[in-house]
């Protein structure tokens, strides 16, 4: 067939039995995908982005097809991708980003010029689960509302297109600058399992590069690794500049619990620093991090996080990353993961965002970005403590629904109010008394505040209240399909999937005993 539109619509079906769909131009094979081909009874359809193939003559081969005599093969293709059926659609998050189809996971390449925030993300659009490893793109004024761009990485020879970082090269050090724009360098890591054109036999970390804002990005080296690889899987490169060494950093998973740091001078040869474990695996992120109220004479504190959210804390001393906390975490709840932090962010704030692995059951996309988040440091009880916090531009889609101090509840006294049909923001401020059980229901979730215990309970998740038995504060924010949690100042947080019950649209707070409520206020998220 000649590829004469940006997509190919497949139809698939979750239930049915993996296929390996290829492309050949002549006897090349230049793209192959793992899909769930359904030509009998499918449940939706993919489109299957093939923008680098336009005008090409390619030949379409999927070898385990073998269809009764009555039904014919075809595929259409068009140039737009149209709004799913409301049944498709019923789980879609009302503020929270997702694909427009297709299976999303990591952030990846999350970077700020020109007045957007781009979001770069793992992305399958052959279907709603894991696969067929793309680099999705989306752009963004706020962080909030997004435009959907072409797939910024496709499958090469070298591999599928795993995780990574970006930066803006502004000194354009690795010489790629061609006009007034500067340069956009995407690190990522090749990845040569379940892909028949890739050619490696362990990943490696590649980079491409911009020089048109992000909208295109071109392969070095024609994709060929420049980090071949060190140790089995390893992956998932962030890179920062780092004043303390005057060179700029990577931060690469190795395999196990095992991580390292590589240095470059020209952020094109990279030397390996040193190595390290981690309580954690994947998806490193790396940062320094000011602490709140800490002299400016201190050495400057970084953190080093992994996917599932533990992290340590170091300075750099002697040409080292000295670590001098280790292994704390930041969440307790079973879907969140792989966060990274934005670069180039004009104000220096840490922003970042992590994957919400909280499915969308019987849709034609999956699972989300959390909510954009703020990094801070405190020092409590003799710790380094890293608070994580929805961005102050969540004002900008929230809006007051419901605000009251100093309410009574108890057991029998309930603070009821009613609620839309919507995504909320919910802040609750009191006292830390060591008695209390305070109970917050929405939309039938339950979230259990047990200050005799100084436990936070949700579902099968549970977290500590407060660090300092003094103050209780907790944000919700609940969607369709999941919450996220936020106790203590952001100290503790808490994302966990669940369907949103709005056939019980009250926010409900008791308590076992007496308690007072300092401070409510609910906010409604819109976009």
């Amino acid at each position: 067939m000649i590829i004469e539109k940006k997509y190919l619509v497949l139809p698939i079906n979750n239930r049915t039995v993996m296929k390996k769909l290829e492309f050949y131009d002549g006897n090349n094979l230049v793209f192959d995908v793992d899909v769930r081909l359904d030509f009998i009874s499918p449940d939706y359809e993919a489109y299957l982005e093939m923008t680098p193939f336009i005008g090409q003559n390619l030949l379409v081969v999927c070898e385990q097809l073998s269809l009764p005599d009555c039904k014919k093969i075809t595929l259409k293709q068009t140039d737009s991708i149209p709004a799913g059926d409301k049944e498709q659609e019923k789980y879609r998050p009302f503020v929270h980003f997702t694909a427009q189809r297709g299976w999303i996971n990591d952030p990846n390449g999350l970077v700020y010029t020109n007045g957007e925030y781009h979001l770069f993300y793992q992305h399958n659009p052959g279907g709603t689960n894991w696969g067929n490893m793309h680099w999705g793109h989306a752009v963004s004024k706020d962080l909030f509302h997004w435009e959907h761009k072409p797939c910024a990485l496709y499958p090469d020879k070298y591999g599928t297109e795993y995780s990574g970082c970006a930066i803006i090269d502004k000194d354009n050090i690795a010489g790629f600058k061609k006009n007034a724009n500067d340069v956009m360098l995407v690190y990522y890591t090749c990845a040569p399992w379940n892909n028949k054109l890739a050619t490696l036999k362990a990943p490696g970390q590649c980079l491409a590069y911009s020089t048109d804002n992000g909208e295109t990005l071109v392969k070095y080296n024609d994709g060929a690794p420049i980090i071949p690889n060190i140790l089995a899987a390893n992956r998932d490169p962030k890179v920062i500049y780092c004043d303390e060494l005057g060179k700029y950093v990577m931060a690469l998973y190795l395999d196990g619990n095992e991580y390292c740091i590589m240095t470059s001078e020209n952020l094109l040869n990279w030397d390996m620093l040193q190595r390290f474990n981690i309580d954690d695996t994947e998806c490193p992120d790396f940062f320094p991090l000011p602490v709140e109220g800490e002299s400016p004479d201190e050495p400057r504190k970084w953190v080093y996080i992994g996917a599932a959210g533990r992290y340590v804390v170091g300075v750099f001393n002697d040409g080292i990353f000295d670590i001098k906390q280790w292994n704390k975490p930041t969440h307790y709840g079973h879907n969140c993961y792989a966060a990274q932090s934005y670069s180039n962010i004009p104000d220096g704030r840490v922003i970042r965002f992590a994957w919400n692995t909280a499915s969308a059951p019987n849709a034609n996309f999956n699972c989300s970005m959390g909510t954009p988040c703020e990094m801070t440091m405190v020092k409590r009880n003799g710790e380094y403590i890293v608070l994580i916090n929805p961005i102050k531009e969540i004002a900008s889609i929230r809006e007051d629904f419901y605000c009251a101090s100093d309410i009574n509840i108890s057991s029998d006294k309930k603070l009821i109010t009613h609620l839309d049909y919507a995504c909320f923001d919910i802040i609750i401020e009191g006292i830390f008394d060591g008695k209390s059980v305070v109970t917050v229901s929405v939309f039938g979730m339950d979230v259990v505040c047990d200050m005799a215990n100084n436990k936070l309970t949700f579902d099968d998740c549970s977290c500590p209240l407060s660090s300092d038995g003094k103050t209780f504060n907790l944000r919700l924010i609940p969607e369709k399909n999941s919450i996220e949690i936020y106790a203590h100042d952001g100290e503790f947080t808490l994302v966990r999937e669940r369907i949103a019950d709005y056939n019980m649209c009250d926010l409900s707070i008791s308590a076992s005993g007496d308690y007072v409520i300092d401070n409510i206020n609910v906010g409604k998220l819109a976009l």
